[in-house]
């Protein structure tokens, strides 16, 4: 930081030497912080210290369950997460998706451990969507939140969302029926050509996705769980 203080006296001239200071001691602050987090599995389990999805109202399991999907819970842990970001090789220009995503772990790690430009989080539970809230405050006041990057929570059916920005997608399928599965892939299928999706069910064959590689990752409550990565190689018409 020694050579951005030489710089920036010289630019502003003696007369603002003070407002120089003070410009690069909050410059140093800043970066500071957007540094320190060395350990991000780590940091989102302390972030979420407290914080759980397992239990939500009789009411919205029955409203998951009328919507075809399944309302038990379970999470990649996250060391998983940070195998699925390297397993994806995100870039700035990506677009994140996790469908189905709870207290929205999985995108605020992917956001905070990746270069993407865009992070969502779909959940049709309002609590546990509401678990997240907090958790966005919080990400905001310690500064990690970039301008021109985005992350949201969003409380809705993911099937009622257009995916069509997504570069890739994450679900936590295994509990999802065939017939869920079924319309969930007819509906990533209307995305973009070469969108890839990471599953923990096994895609419907006819939809245009080609299996690329599965890799066994840790959930919460097995250490090796198959999670099946798929890209899209014909788009639905």
């Amino acid at each position: 930081m020694h050579a951005l203080y030489v710089v920036l006296l010289a630019a502003l001239g003696s007369g603002m030497v003070n407002a120089g200071i003070d410009c690069c001691r909050k410059l140093s602050s800043r970066v500071g912080r957007m540094r320190s987090i060395d350990n991000v599995p780590l940091y989102i389990k302390n972030l979420y210290e407290g914080v759980s999805g397992y239990g939500i109202p009789l009411e919205e399991r029955e409203t998951i369950i009328g919507h075809g999907g399944e309302p038990t819970y379970g999470e990649i842990t996250p060391e998983g997460v940070s195998d699925l970001v390297v397993e994806f090789g995100l870039k700035s220009g990506d677009v994140f998706y996790d469908l189905g995503s709870g207290v929205g772990k999985v995108a605020v790690q992917v956001y905070l451990e990746s270069p993407v430009k865009k992070s969502v989080g779909v959940e049709l539970s309002k609590t546990r969507h509401d678990c997240g809230a907090p958790v966005l405050r919080k990400l905001k006041q310690e500064g990690l939140l970039q301008r021109g990057r985005q992350l949201s929570l969003i409380c809705a059916d993911i099937l009622a969302r257009d995916y069509k920005d997504a570069t890739h997608i994450y679900t936590a399928s295994l509990c999802f029926s065939d017939e869920f599965m079924e319309k969930l892939t007819a509906h990533l299928a209307q995305s973009k050509k070469g969108l890839i999706v990471a599953s923990l069910r096994a895609l419907p064959e006819e939809h245009g996705f080609e299996l690329i590689k599965v890799k066994q990752m840790p959930m919460t409550w097995s250490d090796d769980t198959p999670v099946y990565f798929y890209r899209l190689v014909r788009k639905k018409r």
